[in-house]
């Protein structure tokens, strides 16, 4: 502010003349938007009893207790100090169109102990919704000056509401919305958003507006509710009605009383502010009899001028006031935040500057906007506070300006959005710390360095929320631009000394970042389903990844050259992988492979070697190939969990479990090598199951509750030497082929389970219970080697069944145990043809026809149980050294067995 004027006494030879008193210097002006004169009441100058600052009256419809009449609220406002937003706040106050004054609108914000907020919204208002906000043409430069305590934000100030930095706003958002302190809340809202503007003070009304305080306050959401300690004011019970709600019934500048002379001149002086000379190129001036001096702003004129007001008396020394007229463009900078929250090598772009023009001066000519990157390095930034921001010293502001001047002619209170290229260039990514946080400043320069010059940033000043971080990154970064890459340099904590190339190719941002072993983390965003990434290595060169995470849908992965250490995820979906070997050398835990995405997409995976992965894929997968998928911890068993499996290709050996949910049919699940321990579970039928070796493993194939649904399907099994392992399936199983299935537990023995049997064919030994549970006919039986302590036992016919050996082994067809009478084969079924070629020992056969049975030699412990051969009828029976019989329809005579060998052995027809 201003000092008042101490004139210099000149001494007299006979007396001292007394000297004319300033009491009221005049402030210093500057031309807001839209103004083109300004008008000054020269008396009070000299009139202790007036003032130049305006003051403003709020007629309320509140009538506060014991009162007769609505409240009203007087303002004095701080020209001298804020002029610019006094002079906004003005133009809402003496604006004649509805729309866009404070008749009408309504305090609709209230925080107990805080503020009561206002001049936003005009009634009615209804649930999520204030009503029709005032019409806001332009924003105000914030005037916080942290320096002033006559500008804290104190008990009965009013201050400049603005859009929080969240929201899009920052430090000069504030339109037409204002509010009055309840409490001294500097240490609030001197550290917010630029700080707040105090533009006056309440000096009458302060009762009522305390008063207010109190009233009951409804949520916006809740009209009929409470609001708590915030919402919005009201005299209603329940729902307010426009009536109920507190309003500014009519706000109005109260008329200034005009100064008194009393029998002073007064002339006026216009002269250049920097030179001292006459000057009328900015501003005219003319004084009319009442002493009123209007100043009048040459139209497309611009600059500064100081005005020297001369005051005299008789009989009194003369005395000289100055004060300055400021007609400028004043240019609010508001940085479009569009170069992301990742700044990258060889990024381009354009961002936006838009600049708004509040001051009365035409903003014309050549202008250059510099772009800064200003490198954070405290929470609170080493940006200023203020609303002139400072630069932080050459070590770390980085111009990313690639733009030349442009011409521009902004008039008060338009606005111009101003589009500046820039670029991260290598140079400018030298001096970029990795990982760094930095904020984006616009620095505004005029062609002679005088008018405009500013510094402006995108983001909260205090605040580190919205930064930009530097990173090594690639991907499409400038719109219109596919597949930009980086070249990672060599680190010498890694195995390999090559350096690796990252391609993004399409839609999406990478960034990689790498950890103290040498491997990396890369994460991807922004893709689509065109786009793709590949790594590339230096002469064959293998890269280490410890984590990829993909955030978006993606097409393609092309890393067949890397190493996936920890974990991966495509939570958006991929088409196709191609990926090296996954999983640590040495683990010490189990990672994940995660794939997610839209219903109806599809996958296809190809992987390296395997180890200690589990894999979880939300999405079909068409195919999944691996050279194997190894458990090397074995204190946990890895799972893979499929949402639709196409087909399973390991060419290795599989050490996993696997989990299919969908009811859509596995094509394929093929393992070349072995599969040790785990279990299969699938709700769907599996076309084709093929393995090496198995071992400790469990195979449960569709879902028995889909019974009917699964009946028509088909499946074949295959397998090597197959030791204590099972099988159920739910779904018809055309053939199942083993070079041998044993059971080196004894106890339980192991099942094959099925629902619907074509042919069983085992190369050897056969060691577990065989059951068969749709009624159908089994195809055939046909073990060669033994079959040795299990159950055979089928609901439908068996057309045939051949073995080596049956050494502790019942058969039986349509029945569960052996028959003691004709009536305990009531539900059993046929069984084409039998034969042992080797030797029946303790075994039992059942069904309720029997066709050609041959039978080497036979054997039955002695002291145990009768075993043999059980049935109603027999057409031919051969025992090797024993009786050929044909056409057994009826018992043997006098109940006796028709064949007979050793102390047990018999065959019997019911």
């Amino acid at each position: 502010m201003k000092q008042p004027f101490s004139p210099t006494i000149e001494p007299l030879e006979s007396r001292i003349a007394p000297a004319i008193i300033i009491a009221n210097p005049i402030f210093d002006i500057k031309g807001g938007a839209g103004q083109t004169s300004a008008d000054i009441d020269l008396a009070k100058l000299v009139d202790p009893s007036a003032s130049y600052r305006t003051i403003v009256e709020f007629v309320t419809n509140f009538t506060k207790s014991g009162a007769t009449s609505p409240s009203v609220i007087r303002l004095e406002l701080f020209d001298d100090k804020t002029p610019l937003t006094v002079q906004n706040f003005l133009s809402y106050v003496n604006n004649t169109d509805l729309n866009n004054d404070y008749d009408g609108t309504y305090f609709h914000r209230l925080v107990s102990g805080f503020v009561l907020q206002g001049g936003g919204y005009n009634p009615p208002i209804s649930i999520n919704n204030f009503g029709a906000h005032v019409e806001t043409p332009i924003t105000v430069h914030n005037e916080f000056f942290a320096d002033d305590p006559t500008l804290d934000p104190v008990v009965g100030t009013i201050a400049m509401a603005k859009v929080g930095t969240s929201a899009g706003g920052g430090p000069h958002s504030a339109t037409s919305e204002f509010f009055i302190n309840y409490a001294d809340n500097s240490g609030i809202l001197d550290d917010q958003n630029g700080g707040f503007t105090v533009f006056g003070r309440v000096i009458q009304g302060m009762d009522a507006v305390n008063e207010m305080a109190n009233l009951r306050k409804v949520a916006i959401n809740n009209l009929g509710g409470t609001g708590g300690s915030e919402g919005i004011p009201t005299t209603a019970s329940g729902v307010p009605t426009s009536d109920q709600l507190i309003k500014i019934v009519d706000a109005r500048v109260i008329a200034p009383t005009a100064g008194n002379p009393a029998g002073h001149t007064f002339s006026v002086e216009v002269l250049d502010n920097a030179t001292g000379l006459q000057s009328s190129a900015l501003v005219t001036q003319s004084i009319d009899a009442s002493n009123n001096l209007k100043l009048t702003y040459k139209a497309g004129a611009t600059g500064v001028a100081k005005v020297k007001v001369s005051v005299s008396k008789p009989g009194e020394d003369t005395v000289v006031d100055e004060f300055t007229v400021t007609v400028l463009p004043n240019l609010i900078a508001e940085v479009e935040n569009n170069i992301g929250s990742l700044v990258v090598p060889g990024q381009k772009g354009i961002v936006n500057v838009n600049l708004t023009n509040n001051g009365a001066g035409i903003a014309k000519g050549d202008i250059k906007v510099r772009l800064f990157l200003s490198e954070i390095t405290s929470g609170n930034s080493d940006i200023a506070s203020g609303f002139t921001l400072e630069e932080t010293g050459a070590d770390k502001d980085i111009e990313i300006t690639s733009d030349v001047a442009k011409k521009i002619s902004i008039v008060g209170g338009k606005s111009f959005s101003l589009p500046v290229k820039y670029e991260i260039s290598p140079d400018v990514a030298k001096t970029l710390k990795l990982d760094g946080n930095y904020r984006l400043l616009a620095k505004i320069e005029s062609p002679d360095g005088s008018s405009i010059q500013e510094l402006f940033t995108d983001d909260n000043v205090g605040n580190i929320r919205d930064t930009h971080q530097f990173k090594n990154a690639f991907g499409d970064l400038e719109p219109g631009r596919s597949g930009v890459k980086i070249t990672l340099p060599e680190n010498s904590t890694a195995e390999t000394s090559d350096a690796l190339t990252l391609i993004l190719k399409g839609p999406g941002l990478g960034e990689a970042t790498r950890n103290p072993d040498g491997s990396l983390n890369i994460s991807i965003s922004g893709t689509t389903s065109a786009s793709s990434f590949s790594i590339k290595t230096a002469s064959g060169a293998i890269a280490d990844i410890s984590q990829l995470h993909i955030t978006n849908a993606i097409g393609a992965l092309k890393l067949a050259n890397v190493h996936l250490i920890s974990h991966f995820s495509a939570s958006g979906g991929v088409k196709s992988i191609i990926l090296g070997d996954l999983g640590a050398l040495v683990p010490t835990d189990s990672s994940n492979f995660d794939i997610g995405g839209a219903s109806g997409a599809k996958t296809t995976l190809k992987f390296g070697t395997v180890r200690d992965f589990t894999f979880d894929s939300t999405v079909p997968v068409k195919s999944l190939t691996a050279k194997a998928w190894l458990n090397v911890n074995t204190a946990e068993r890895e799972a893979l969990t499929f949402n639709g499996l196409g087909k399973l290709s390991i060419g290795g050996n599989f050490e996993a479990s696997l989990t299919e949910r969908s009811t859509s049919g596995v094509a394929l699940i093929s393992v070349a090598g072995d599969i040790s321990g785990g279990t299969f579970n699938t709700q769907a039928a599996v076309k084709k199951l093929v393995g090496g070796n198995v071992t400790d493993a469990t195979f449960n194939l569709g879902d028995s509750a889909q019974l009917s649904a699964l009946s028509k399907s088909k499946g074949t099994i295959a397998f090597k030497n197959v030791i204590d392992s099972s099988v159920d399936a739910s779904y018809p199983i055309t053939s199942l082929t083993a070079l041998a299935w044993e059971n080196t537990q004894n106890s339980p023995v192991e099942a094959l389970k099925f629902q619907g049997l074509g042919m069983l064919k085992i190369a050897g030994d056969l060691g577990a219970d065989v059951t068969e549970r749709s009624g159908l006919t089994v195809t055939g039986i046909a073990v060669a080697g033994a079959i040795r302590n299990s159950v055979i036992q089928s609901k439908g016919d068996i057309a045939s069944l051949a073995a080596g050996t049956l050494d502790g082994v019942n058969v039986f067809a349509g029945v569960a145990a052996k028959p003691t009478q004709l009536s305990d084969l009531a539900n059993a079924r046929n069984i084409g043809s039998i034969l042992v070629k080797t030797a029946f020992v303790n075994s039992n056969v059942v069904g309720s026809e029997l066709g050609k049975v041959a039978v080497a030699g036979v054997n039955g412990d002695s002291g145990l149980a009768k075993v043999g051969f059980y049935a109603d009828a027999i057409k031919s029976y051969i025992r090797a050294g024993g009786p050929k019989l044909s056409n057994l329809l009826t018992p043997a005579p006098n109940g006796e067995a028709y064949d007979t060998q050793g102390a047990n052995y018999e065959v019997r027809v019911y």
